[in-house]
């Protein structure tokens, strides 16, 4: 796994193991905020493949992400769709057990839905026509889900139609298979700022357990990027429904998004479309209307600042090889050649390491720059920064891979040094994984 840092160019941080499963073709669905759910797909990159049924959950809030089994599929599904509900539970349908481009003959038609509260999946009804590669689920604001689209090549022509889906939710809990009757949202503020209580007037009968909020959702390739749900705190009066809106874009990027009030018993009212308003800077003051009476005054000319040479802040030694390899610890096939990009000489990794340690302080922010040339068959190379204590131990790292290029270009990687940090080792690399 990755973070990418987007200050300047950009930077990437590759130093989080996530597992030994490729999960092509899964499912990524963010299901609250800083909590990602990575659902199915095949541990291969090609056109085909045998589908997984594992599950991993992925908390993004500390200060390096964590990554823990979470309980199985009861199929298992490439090519799936994940729509999170009306209620945050996540509605996994279609895929199949394998991954076939264009004519999957394996198509799985019962849906499962994930409960984040206890981890379970249980199962719903099944879908007429097969959901593959290409197909899309989206929530309706009624609460239901529709789903539709989808390749099976010579298998079948269903890719040209959907279906709706009616979750449990919107049933009575009797098993008499009748809908419930569900709380009404009258008027809602159309427009809501972040931090500040919104009202609505509401309809229920029994109440009001939770209201969420789910932004509309865009999907491609299994992938819904928009979809974002969260719950907001709320208190009612009689008919009237006090609610906060989310405290800031972090949590809740400015747009439109389902408004959900769910009864005691667990329904929800069909939805009504807030938007959340971009935050607004201050406004720009409206300059006094200068005196016609009063004469202009003579502007004082600004003295020119003498020019100061900024301190230097290169800490690596030898850093254009001007002395060989002086200073830096190497490995592997490195040799020096003079067709330097600047300075008087370039350092040419074959299979190998080099780099160079130096003293550090904790908390402060160091950048490992230069320019690279990267040609050949090398099965990965990179630059990075290690982090480590007094006691010699690693504590942290940061590293980006370098991709192939014909002339030099420019490479940039910054790092925090972490808490007990002494010593920092920069360092780059090129040859097997």
């Amino acid at each position: 796994m990755a973070y990418i840092n987007t200050a300047g160019n950009g930077s990437w941080s590759q130093n989080y193991f996530r597992e030994n499963l490729q999960r092509a073709w899964g499912a990524p669905i963010m299901y609250r905020t800083d909590k990602l759910l990575l659902v199915g797909g095949v541990d291969h990159q090609g056109s085909y493949g045998t589908a997984t049924n594992s599950v991993v959950n992925i908390n993004l809030s500390g200060n390096a992400p964590s990554v823990t089994a979470a309980n199985p599929m009861l199929f298992p599904r490439a090519d799936a769709d994940g729509t999170i509900l009306a209620n945050g539970d996540v509605f996994m349908n279609g895929g199949g057990y394998y991954h076939v481009l264009d004519a999957n003959p394996t198509h799985i038609y019962v849906p499962e839905t994930w409960d984040p509260a206890t981890g379970t999946w249980e199962i719903g009804a099944a879908a007429t026509n097969p959901r593959g590669y290409h197909s899309s689920s989206l929530l309706l604001p009624d609460g239901r889900v529709w789903t539709g689209g989808g390749e099976c090549g010579g298998f079948c022509d269903k890719g040209k139609t959907a279906q709706i889906y009616t979750p449990p939710y919107l049933y009575k809990q009797d098993a008499s298979g009748t809908l419930a009757s569900r709380p009404t949202i009258n008027n809602v503020d159309a427009t809501i700022d972040y931090g500040q209580s919104f009202s609505a007037n509401i309809s229920a009968n029994n109440g009001v357990s939770k209201v969420t909020l789910i932004r509309l959702g865009s999907t491609t390739h299994h992938v819904n990027f928009e979809q974002k749900y969260l719950e907001l705190a709320h208190q009612l009066s009689g008919s009237s429904l006090s609610i906060t809106a989310p405290a800031n874009g972090n949590l809740a990027p400015p747009g439109y998004y389902m408004l959900f009030v769910f009864d005691n018993s667990g329904v929800p009212s069909v939805a009504e479309m807030v938007q959340i308003a971009p935050p607004t800077g201050n406004p720009t003051p409206t300059p006094t209307p200068a005196d016609p009476n009063e004469p202009t005054p003579t502007p004082t000319a600004t003295p020119t600042p003498t020019p100061v040479e900024p301190p230097s802040c290169n800490i690596i030694a030898n850093p254009g090889f001007e002395s060989g390899l002086a200073n830096w610890t190497s490995f592997g096939s490195l040799t020096l050649t003079d067709d330097a990009f600047a300075g008087d000489n370039a350092l040419v990794i074959t299979n190998g390491w080099g780099g160079q340690i130096v003293s550090a302080t904790a908390g402060e922010s160091y950048t490992f720059s230069g320019h690279f040339q990267l040609s050949g068959a090398s099965a990965w190379a990179g630059v990075g920064i290690d982090f480590f204590n007094s006691s010699g131990a690693e504590i942290g790292e940061s590293q980006t891979q370098l991709l192939p290029t014909s002339s030099y270009q420019p490479f940039s990687i910054t790092g925090i040094a972490p808490s007990g940090t002494t010593q920092i080792q920069m360092w780059l690399y090129a040859g097997s994984p």
